[in-house]
């Protein structure tokens, strides 16, 4: 099989450095090969992005430069070889080896079985191109005689991670009509600083406890809004409409009111009664943390209520890409925007007087990931939570004000609560 010259065709099966990786042991299909000889009673039925994959590292296939039609022919080819491949029967054989030989005997076998079977793949490729390529031209000749313009509106319910991996940012518009991408991305940024307990309560977190003195949930509501942009052509303005900064008081009964003074000492009780306690140091932090927000909250302080506060004049935006990759095409940037208005929300369901009784940690304090809705509770709730946030959300993007446009990472904005001096 001749090696083609463009980097959307199918390749050599023997080419060297296939997207970066330097020998078949990572490949998708060697990984195949060794599940199923180390688990006899596995099936051939591979998803739809697992065979992405094999087209993209056991073949150098890049589907993001392809028509959708062109990907869907050769996701349907993998499929259909893949199962039928002639030598799969003597993989029982192989797995008996194992026992027999040695690692680098068994070794050998599945790497000449990997050159067989990219071959056999590689050579029903080949053969679908053209055919692929013929259904492409059609469907392009359809569109370009067609003079109806189609308004089509798209809703997306998935997780804010999964929006952010769902286009290409630079799709090849000459040979696609398909934006999104099937592909896993992969985070590349370095990160220079770690969240410390105190900036990750301020960051997104819901704050809920249920103490038989008080009664209290603190969650950082912000209102988020996404828009697909093309950076590359769209002149875009934001709406630099100042924002109501007032408290939002929202009363649920008029039972009695009780002044500040009155929680702070009950604030102060508590951190004293669990001086001792093995947790002290997270009550101590959200205790405080209760305490300085109270200075947001006016007098008096009615009995079962809520405050709403919109914590800076302006919205932020920022773009929720994940690679650094840009393309000599300047047609296309597609990236998702997102915007923020920080919001702080605040409930006092009931509180009283102190009552000297030790509960365990997980049936009074429960602390939520307003990210990925990740629930935290019991003994080791603090180191928990940091390890969490310092794992899956080092990666946040950072923030430019939609006014003065200064740029803030996450971790600056936490601390001072969202807002900033324009």
């Amino acid at each position: 099989m001749a090696e083609c010259s463009s980097k959307n065709d199918v390749k050599n099966p023997e080419a060297a450095n296939v997207s970066g990786i330097t020998t078949i042991e990572d490949r998708p299909i060697m990984q195949l090969f060794k599940r199923l000889i180390n688990y006899t009673s596995m099936n051939l039925t591979l998803t739809n992005k697992q065979i992405i994959q094999i087209l993209h590292k056991d073949f150098d296939i890049h589907t993001g430069t392809l028509h959708s039609i062109t990907v869907d022919v050769y996701v349907n080819i993998i499929k259909k070889y893949l199962r039928e491949w002639p030598e799969w029967d003597e993989f029982d054989q192989i797995t008996n080896l194992q026992a027999e030989k040695s690692p680098e005997y068994v070794k050998k076998i599945l790497e000449r079985k990997y050159e067989n079977i990219k071959l056999y793949l590689g050579e029903m490729l080949e053969i679908a191109k053209p055919l692929a390529n013929e259904a492409v031209k059609e469907v392009q000749k359809v569109t370009k005689d067609s003079n109806k313009m189609n308004e089509v509106m798209m809703e997306v319910s998935c997780s804010r991670d999964q929006l952010n991996q769902l286009i290409h940012r630079n799709p090849q518009a000459e040979n696609s009509t398909d934006i999104f991408n099937l592909t896993e991305n992969i985070h590349n940024r370095i990160i220079l600083h770690m969240w410390d307990l105190e900036s990750i309560l301020k960051l997104q977190v819901q704050i809920n406890i249920n103490l038989p003195c008080i009664s209290f949930v603190r969650e950082m509501k912000h209102v988020l809004k996404h828009v697909l942009v093309n950076k590359m052509h769209t002149k875009h303005v934001y709406n630099k409409e100042a924002l109501n900064t007032s408290l939002m008081v929202r009363s649920n009964s008029a039972k009695r009111n009780l002044n500040k003074a009155f929680i702070n000492r009950l604030l102060t009780d508590l951190m004293m009664f669990y001086k001792d306690h093995p947790g002290y140091s997270l009550y101590k932090t959200i205790f405080e943390l209760m305490r300085n927000e109270l200075d947001m909250i006016p007098l008096p302080i009615v009995n079962s209520c809520s405050f709403s506060k919109i914590l800076n004049q302006y919205a932020y935006v920022r773009y929720l890409y994940t690679d650094e990759w840009v393309s000599d095409d300047n047609k296309y940037d597609l990236q998702i925007e997102e915007t923020l208005v920080p919001r702080i929300q605040i409930s006092y369901n009931k509180y009283g007087f102190f009552e000297h009784k030790n509960m365990p940690t997980k049936d009074w304090l429960k602390l939520r990931c307003g990210y990925c809705e990740v629930l935290f509770t019991g003994q080791s709730i603090e180191d928990t939570i940091v390890e969490h946030y310092n794992i899956y959300h080092q990666n946040e993007p950072d923030w430019f004000c939609t006014n003065c446009k200064q740029r803030f990472n996450v971790k600056q904005l936490a601390e001072n609560m969202w807002y900033h001096d324009c």
